[in-house]
């Protein structure tokens, strides 16, 4: 396994656990009918967000560690190139579907400034994974 493919690895699982946190996190938010008008709330809105930071900060950690190196030949970055391109288009196609239903769910046909947060946190995730997802499917069927 080459060092790309455990870079795009520890990606995947990075982005598997944010998209897991972020989720988690908002059974909680909901279970506990939280609201940001409640001033009782907001000390733990707020250590809700820094716990949903984690994933961010090790990612950013993980791809600056990564370009700083310079470890990429001309195989990896077209790899990269077309993984990213599926990303976004997973992504787009994610967050339209999660915009639409807000809309249809929300109060008087709404998204509520509340959702989209994490609406932007989990598009993120969702794109970090399913360009993970088909850069090592890309590195598999190439046997490398």
């Amino acid at each position: 396994m080459s060092k790309a493919q455990r870079h795009t690895w520890l990606r995947l699982l990075i982005s598997v656990m944010g998209i897991g946190l972020m989720t988690g996190l908002l059974l909680i938010v909901s279970a506990r009918d939280m609201s940001l008008s409640n001033p009782s709330d907001h000390f733990t809105y707020r250590v809700l967000g820094l716990i949903s930071t984690i994933p961010l900060i090790l990612l950013v950690l993980l791809d600056w560690r990564w370009k700083k190196r310079g470890i990429a030949d001309e195989r990896d970055l077209e790899i990269e190139r077309r993984a990213w391109g599926i990303g976004a288009t997973a992504t787009f196609a994610i967050v339209t579907g999660a915009v639409l239903v807000s809309l249809f769910m929300g109060p008087l046909g709404t998204v509520t400034i509340h959702d989209l947060p994490s609406l932007i946190y989990i598009a993120y995730f969702v794109f970090l994974l399913t360009s993970s997802t088909a850069a090592l499917i890309v590195y598999r069927r190439q046997g490398a």
